[in-house]
């Protein structure tokens, strides 16, 4: 199923509740099981925490139960030991993940704020790292750029985050109004369904 240099998504949660697919590439395999290098930095992770991983068979988007036997502090980034229980199942609804895209060095426009880090995104919405407040609950508009084309459309900040430098973690939620010319949800979807295809090829051994 997995092999050596296949790369996969784990799951993890936020304090938001959103839940968080991140990269990660095998290294080792074993019964039952393997052994996978992290590919970001910070990354909070414990022995004995279960949780679901994400990957392709055929063409397909399955997700399967695993369980972490150990963490390996390794720098940079940390290596686990995980085992694998049951068998995969499908994971079509991929869509509603927000995806990590802390590597891909993504950019997002918060109202008037222009090149804000994007940190994940989803069909639905998306994470940004911006300097402006906004109050929660507010909407403002914004724009991501996805094949060279932009989408626009208005946010909902549902989540806020003090973060170091005067930097402020925003979770937004896509309010795009039907009958508008908003074109920000549809962008979000094909930028997600890319962005975790692009990941899985650029971890896997094959391109």
């Amino acid at each position: 199923m997995l092999g050596i240099g296949d790369g996969f998504f784990f799951e993890t949660s936020t304090q938001s509740t959103s839940r968080i697919l991140r990269p990660a590439k095998i290294l080792g395999v074993k019964h039952g099981g393997f052994t996978a290098g992290i590919e970001e930095a910070n990354v909070s992770l414990a022995e004995g925490a279960e949780f679901l991983i994400y990957f392709e068979v055929r063409g397909k988007f399955v997700k399967q139960a695993a369980k972490i036997e150990a963490v390996y502090d390794d720098d940079p980034n940390p290596t686990i030991e995980l085992i694998t229980v049951g068998e995969p199942m499908s994971a079509e609804s991929r869509q509603h993940f927000r995806v990590s895209t802390v590597m891909l060095d993504l950019t997002a426009t918060l109202g008037e704020q222009p090149n804000c880090k994007l940190l994940n995104v989803s069909a639905i919405g998306f994470s940004v790292l911006a300097t402006a407040h906004y109050d929660k609950g507010s909407t403002v508009d914004a724009s991501v750029c996805h094949d060279d084309k932009p989408y626009l459309g208005r946010v909902c900040v549902q989540s806020i985050r003090p973060m170091d430098k005067g930097q402020i973690r925003y979770g937004l939620h896509c309010v795009d109004e039907s009958g508008t010319d908003c074109n920000l949800r549809d962008g979000l979807h094909q930028m997600t369904m890319a962005i975790q295809r692009r990941q899985l090829r650029r971890l896997s051994r094959v391109t």
